[in-house]
C-alpha cells in the first residue's frame, strides 16, 4: 500500500510542477531561457538533496556502479529535457508526449527480463488496460500531426529512450545498491543534470542582453523554487515506490495516472473542458489501479 502511496504523491509533484511549468514557460521565448530555466530548478533540487543529506548524516560515498546509474539517470534526465525542447522546433511537437508516455516500456519490460520480476494475471490485464488508456489520453492531446520527416523520429525516439532510461536508473539504482538511501541518487541525478546543461548551454544564444535575461529570470524566482521541489519530491518518492512494488506495476501506473493527472489539472486551472477519450482514458487507468494489487 505504501507503495501507491508514494506514487500517487509522485504524481501530485509532477501535475502541479507541470501547472507551474506552463505558466512560466509561457513568458520564456527562446531556447537558451528554457535551458537556464531547467539549471535553476534543477540546482534547486540540488541544494534540497544537499540539506536532507547533511540532515541525516548520510555519506556521500558509495559502490562504483551506483555512480554509473546515478550519471546514467542524470544525463537521461537533461537529454530528455534537451530533445523536449527541440521537439518545440519540429512536426514531433504534438507526439512528444506518446513517446514519453510509451517510454514505461523499458522499465516495465526490464522488471521481468532483468529483475526476475512475475506478472499475474491480473497484472497482464492493468497492464493492457493502461496501454489503452494512454492511447486515449494521446488521442486526447494529440488531435493534430502534420507529416514527420527522419529528423523528427529521431528526436522522438531520443524522447522514448532518455525517458525510459531515467525511469529504469530509479529501480536500477536500489535493486543493485541496496542499503544506500534514495536521497543520494536523487542528489547525484540531479548534480549530473546540471553538469550536462552546464556543457550544452554555450551552444544556445539568448536574444536578449544578460540584464534583461536575468531580470526576466528573476520574476519567475518563485515558479523556480516551486518546480525544484517538485522535480526532486517526484524524483525521490518514484525512487521510493521502487522499494516496494515491481516495474512492470510502478512505471506503467505512473505514466497513466500523470496524464489523468494532467487532464484533471488543465481542467481545473485552464478551463480545458475533458473531451470523450480523457473520459475513457480515466476510467480505464482506474481499472488498472485497482487490478495491479493483485
Amino acid at each position: 500500500m505504501l507503495g501507491y502511496l508514494f506514487i500517487v504523491l509522485t504524481v501530485i509533484c509532477n501535475v502541479s510542477k507541470g501547472g507551474v511549468s506552463k505558466k512560466a514557460t509561457a513568458k520564456l521565448n527562446s531556447l537558451a531561457d528554457n535551458i537556464d530555466l531547467s539549471f535553476l530548478r534543477n540546482m534547486l533540487s540540488v541544494i534540497i538533496g544537499l540539506v536532507i543529506i547533511f540532515a541525516s548524516k548520510t555519506s556521500f560515498s558509495m559502490p562504483a556502479n551506483g555512480w554509473w546509474i546515478c550519471f546514467a539517470s542524470g544525463i537521461s534526465m537533461s537529454l530528455n529535457y534537451i530533445v523536449w525542447l527541440l521537439c518545440l522546433k519540429t512536426d514531433a511537437y504534438m507526439l512528444a508526449t506518446t513517446a514519453s508516455s510509451s517510454s514505461f516500456v523499458i522499465a516495465a519490460v526490464s522488471g521481468v527480463l532483468i529483475f526476475g520480476e512475475k506478472i499475474s494475471v491480473f497484472k497482464a490485464i492493468a497492464f493492457v488496460l493502461i496501454v489503452f488508456a494512454i492511447y486515449f489520453m494521446v488521442c486526447y492531446q494529440t488531435k493534430t500531426c502534420s507529416r514527420l520527416k527522419l529528423h523528427d523520429f529521431m528526436i522522438l525516439l531520443l524522447v522514448f529512450l532518455s525517458a525510459g532510461t531515467n525511469s529504469l536508473c530509479q529501480k536500477l539504482f536500489t535493486f543493485y545498491v541496496p542499503g544506500y538511501t534514495v536521497n543520494l541518487f536523487t542528489f547525484y541525478t540531479f548534480a549530473f543534470s546540471c553538469s550536462m546543461l552546464l556543457v550544452i548551454r554555450p551552444f544556445f544564444k539568448s536574444r536578449e542582453k544578460t540584464k534583461e535575461h536575468v531580470a526576466k529570470l528573476s520574476k519567475l524566482l518563485p515558479s523556480i523554487v516551486y518546480m525544484g521541489i517538485a522535480m526532486y519530491g517526484a524524483t525521490f518518492f518514484l525512487s521510493k515506490a521502487t522499494q516496494y512494488l515491481d516495474a512492470v506495476v510502478i512505471y506503467p501506473l505512473n505514466s497513466a495516472l500523470n496524464l489523468v493527472g494532467g487532464v484533471v489539472m488543465a481542467w481545473i486551472c485552464f478551463a480545458e473542458k475533458p473531451s470523450r477519450d480523457s473520459i475513457i482514458g480515466t476510467v480505464l487507468s482506474l481499472g488498472a489501479l485497482i487490478l495491479s494489487r493483485f
